[in-house]
């Protein structure tokens, strides 16, 4: 490739992406004026704004760049979310809750092909929804699909599982903050159950950081834990649903933004970054977060829940709220 050619598919980037990317921006700074204005949380304002002008989505003119904002600049601002998080972070939250997040996470996945059984369901489709559910939702769909292609073969159940843990996780965002005051729950306790429940990583952040800092942060370390997990278990199915005639080799789809969040993390953690630069990292997260947040905003359409397929619904609601039980329970028992 060229110096030109290159230059100009950079510039036609920046021009398809940029008028949606200075929505997401505009929005983001206005949830900030508004969050403080009335001492109220950024994030619920930017998420609330986003839904406001969920219209824009649907315009070609702007489309790409929310896209762009909801997904690259969340996982630019959790990469940069390692700078604020060291070992004694994971250390505070305790071995308890991270076996228990483990503990769920096989426990949906298990759970999603017993049930796909039952509802008479391939289990490769049990699968798909059990671990966008207990992983990271419509990013754990996406590694999913890719080693059970295969093997699932009607795409309407590939769109219903992300349409469905996508939905999903817009409500829990708005319902469990809400339900976290209804239980009284602390900020370490409401962090951990937001991060243990909610499917996508966007909502979890949205969610927790509406509650506080604190929240926020538990949150997403509890988050990326789950993340994290996601290399082994699709490992793990690849290997039991390979096919038998692939002379490839295995394809696994490692998040480049998780392996900043750990550099930063261990930095961090070893006191490899200045107390500014850490703050300036800090910053600049939280602002990604903001706008990714508004962007996010924008593609919310709860009425899509009515397009989804009712078995494979039935099993995501249901994985879904026997992850909401297991993660609200431990929240109060264990934190």
């Amino acid at each position: 490739m060229t110096y030109s050619t290159l230059k100009g598919n950079i510039t036609s980037k920046i021009k398809n992406n940029l008028r949606g990317v200075m929505v997401a921006i505009l929005i983001g700074l206005s949830a900030a004026f508004l969050g403080n204005y009335y001492a109220a949380p950024v994030m619920l304002f930017a998420l609330l704004l986003g839904l406001s002008f969920n219209f824009l989505s649907h315009d070609s003119q702007y489309s790409a760049g929310l896209n762009f904002s909801a997904t690259s600049l969340l996982k630019i601002g959790v990469a940069l979310l390692g700078s604020r998080i060291s070992f004694n972070d994971l250390e505070l939250l305790g071995w308890q809750p991270l076996a228990m997040v483990f503990f769920m996470v096989v426990f949906v996945i298990l759970l999603g092909v017993v049930s796909a059984r039952i509802f008479k369901i391939d289990s490769p489709v049990g699968l798909l929804t059990a671990g966008a559910v207990a992983i990271c939702g419509a990013s754990a769909a996406a590694a999913l699909v890719a080693v059970l292609s295969h093997r699932i073969k009607n795409n309407q159940i590939i769109a219903c599982t992300i349409i469905g843990v996508t939905s999903l996780s817009s409500i829990s965002m708005i319902l469990y903050p809400i339900i976290s005051d209804m239980f009284h729950l602390s900020d370490r306790q409401a962090g951990f159950f937001i991060g243990s429940t909610i499917h996508d990583v966007a909502q979890v952040i949205g969610a927790g950081y509406s509650i506080s800092e604190e929240s926020g942060d538990v949150a997403t370390i509890t988050k990326l834990f789950r993340v994290f997990l996601l290399v082994p278990i699709v490992f793990t199915i690849a290997i039991i649903y390979r096919k038998k005639d692939d002379s490839q080799g295995l394809k696994l789809p490692i998040p480049g933004f998780l392996v900043i969040f750990a550099i930063l993390m261990l930095a961090n953690s070893f006191k490899l970054l200045s107390p500014s630069i850490t703050e300036i990292l800090g910053d600049l997260s939280r602002w990604f977060l903001v706008f990714a947040i508004a962007a996010v905003g924008t593609q919310t359409r709860l009425k899509d829940l009515a397009g989804v397929g009712k078995a494979a619904m039935l099993l995501i609601v249901g994985e879904t709220v026997i992850l909401f039980v297991i993660g609200l329970s431990t929240a109060l028992i264990l934190l």
